[in-house]
């Protein structure tokens, strides 16, 4: 049964056997409950891929023509497609999934599994987004231990999702309603923080990388064209 939500749906599945990979051969569970991640990241993914894609390349094959080869656009354009493509299809295989034994959590690239044996809270708490007076919810399950092993995001998993995730986990769920600041909510719990969360030097290397591909990438075309680069100046 799929109990639908403007921004995704949870699927209720009956207490049913199904096979998972389960390390050595195959590992029957039953599956209580699945949820998908926000749709409207994947919405949100292709329509800026188009807004930025569009404007670029017609530059692009603006200079090419009047230069007389554009091969190198298209096959620029091939790449960036099909990287594209390649993440809207990994989002769209993302899921989450609790069966009488797991919670396991399929992201984008990478596959998290506790157990729920080993769960003994579910916080259901609230945090302030950065830059904005918006607050989004979080669910963290937590051990004996007080230390948080799996976190969902409200941003990318919609309230009714986190909801029914931790139900049908079984463990005691704590609602913390007062918002929290990012240092906060990751002082309060810790362990929750993913890789690049409180690091500001991840990001100034990010930005920094991605502008330096971008005018490699684009002096390069420029080359191969015949048009005028950076390179030439």
């Amino acid at each position: 049964m799929r109990i639908l939500y403007p921004d995704g749906y949870i699927e209720v599945l009956p207490r049913q056997t199904v096979s998972l990979p389960g390390g050595v051969g195959l590992e029957t569970v039953a599956t209580l409950v699945e949820v998908k991640p926000r749709a409207s990241l994947g919405r949100a993914w292709i329509a800026g891929t188009i807004v930025g894609a569009v404007p670029l390349f017609g530059v692009l094959y603006w200079l090419a023509c009047d230069h007389g080869d554009w091969r190198a656009i298209l096959a620029l354009q091939i790449f960036v497609t099909g990287v594209a493509v390649l993440v809207w299809l990994r989002q769209r295989h993302a899921f989450a999934a609790v069966t009488e034994q797991t919670v396991l959590k399929q992201s984008f690239f990478l596959r998290y599994t506790v157990r729920r044996a080993d769960v003994a809270t579910a916080v259901i708490a609230r945090a302030w987004r950065n830059g904005s007076s918006e607050s989004r919810t979080e669910l963290l399950l937590k051990n004996d231990a007080d230390h948080t092993i799996m976190r969902f995001s409200g941003t990318f998993w919609s309230d009714e999702d986190i909801d029914a995730v931790a139900e049908a986990v079984g463990a005691t769920v704590v609602h913390e309603t007062t918002p929290l600041s990012s240092r906060e909510f990751f002082s309060r719990h810790p362990g929750a923080a993913y890789w690049y969360e409180g690091r500001p030097w991840v990001a100034v290397i990010g930005v920094g990388v991605a502008f330096a591909a971008a005018f490699l990438a684009v002096s390069v075309i420029m080359q191969a064209i015949g048009a005028p680069s950076a390179f030439q100046l």
